[in-house]
């Protein structure tokens, strides 16, 4: 397997066995190195001005605009990866098992990491510290990605393990995104009012309900649920 990106149009040869997982402004990539000779394990690598470079055992899965990788990576003296920030030649350990998904240009993390025995919880990484944001209700969260702003996106198992749902995190909690779907009744209610708007507003042209506004996003702060801690 050849590891490519796209610049301007045309593939460009990363390496042999390198998966890319993401790229920055600058063209900068992260991912992981599979199949070396000398290991049956991943290797977390970065691609940048041309050449990459195999940085260890571990996996990239996020990189910002100022080159800061975060993923997981096997410290020396542990059993199991911990979720790390690469930066300016060397890995910091977040101090938690499991892994890094997405890094801001701040340098706040956004990952998925293992908190008590067999819990799987989304976490926010900031000011040096390891936050677990929780859950819906359910046992287990994973935290994908994150803004400039520290909002984090993923998802978790609502009250029972029932579900899972998209989530946000922000302002301190936990939102869950379904709570912005319109049931079934307030869809056909929303869809008769914008199509007789629609027709007041012109006779002529009619536009697709597909492309009418679904669901009121100021609404998630009026109705947000606490995390489990």
């Amino acid at each position: 397997m050849r590891g490519v990106i796209d610049s301007g149009g045309e593939l460009r040869y990363i390496g042999f066995d390198h998966y890319p997982a993401a790229i920055n402004a600058e063209g900068q990539v992260t991912g992981q190195i599979f199949g070396l000779q000398t290991s049956n394990d991943p290797h977390f690598f970065l691609y940048a001005r041309g050449a990459g470079k195999d940085l260890g055992l571990g996996v990239g899965h996020g990189i910002n605009d100022a080159g800061q990788g975060t993923g997981e990576f096997l410290f020396s003296g542990q059993r199991f990866r911990h979720a790390a920030i690469y930066s300016v030649g060397t890995f910091v350990d977040l101090g938690v098992v499991g892994w890094g998904s997405g890094i801001n240009r701040l340098g706040q993390v956004a990952g998925t990491g293992l908190f008590g025995v067999v819990d799987n919880r989304a976490f926010l990484y900031a000011d040096g510290i390891v936050h677990e944001l929780g859950t819906l209700g359910g046992q287990h969260s994973g935290g994908w990605g994150i803004n400039d702003r520290g909002h984090v996106v993923g998802q978790a198992h609502t009250d029972g393990n029932a579900s899972v749902h998209a989530f946000l995190y922000a302002e301190g909690k936990m939102h869950d995104l379904n709570d912005l779907v319109v049931s079934g009744s307030e869809r056909e209610r929303l869809k008769t009012q914008w199509q007789s708007t629609t027709v007041v507003r012109s006779s002529v042209m009619r536009v697709p309900f597909s492309k009418a506004p679904a669901a009121r996003f100021d609404s998630i702060r009026s109705r947000s649920r606490n995390p489990s801690w």
